[in-house]
């Protein structure tokens, strides 16, 4: 009887340890597919978690969410995850350039203002046409709120950095007379300008270092 019940029991138990092995083995399985696929993620992704930075950018890197994880605005090697995106600011020397009578739109890549000369009018009313160029540059630690604000450099050039330029640059030829203007006082309504640009701009850290005018004429009547 002894005999019987043991030979029972045996093949149970043979059953029993091969389905733990079994268990052990799929569970190894997994792992290693978990394993391998982490590290061909990051085969993939890795060169994208890296990023070389110059000198005078900035960037903001943005989650899937929209949200700011972080702002950078140090030179050398920034890291990201690879769903994060990364929108770049340039900071220094950002020309500003109204000239000519251009048909095309006004352009803000980087940062960069481009557009068709300036109208205004002098004292006593006359039409004045000038070209205006500056240079402007952005305080890095401002990028994270202006970023937050406008989303790209390019839409804050366009919906700051643009208007408030015209609308003092417009409002100076009015205090001189058209010889003033395009004579001894030109060098005078330049220093107005900057230093009004720069007193609009600086709370968007902001700051103007350079105006011009050039190609200053008039209506007919005052030529």
């Amino acid at each position: 009887g002894c005999a019987v019940a043991a030979a029972r029991i045996k093949p149970a138990s043979y059953s029993s340890a091969t389905q733990m092995n079994n268990a052990r083995d799929t569970r190894r399985g997994y792992a290693l597919v978990t394993i391998v696929g982490f590290a061909a993620t990051l085969g993939l992704g890795g060169w994208s978690m890296i990023y070389p930075q110059s000198v005078g950018q900035a960037s903001v890197i943005v989650n899937m969410s929209g949200t700011i994880a972080q702002a950078n605005d140090k030179p050398g090697l920034g890291f990201k995850a690879p769903w994060q995106s990364r929108s770049t600011w340039d900071l220094f020397s950002r020309p500003v350039t109204y000239a000519g009578k251009k048909d095309a739109p006004p352009s803000y890549t980087n940062g960069e203002v481009q557009g068709q000369q300036v109208t205004s009018s002098v004292r006593g009313g006359a039409q004045v046409d000038f070209d205006f160029s500056a240079v402007y540059s952005v305080s890095g630690p401002s990028v994270k709120e202006l970023y937050e604000k406008y989303r790209s450099q390019e839409r804050f050039a366009a919906q700051v950095v643009e208007p408030s330029i015209l609308s003092v640059v417009r409002a100076v030829p009015p205090i001189y007379s058209p010889v003033e203007f395009r004579g001894d006082k030109r060098g005078e309504a330049q220093d107005v300008m900057l230093t009004r640009l720069n007193e609009r701009l600086e709370p968007y850290g902001v700051k103007v270092t350079m105006v011009n005018l050039q190609n200053i004429s008039f209506s007919e009547d005052v030529e």
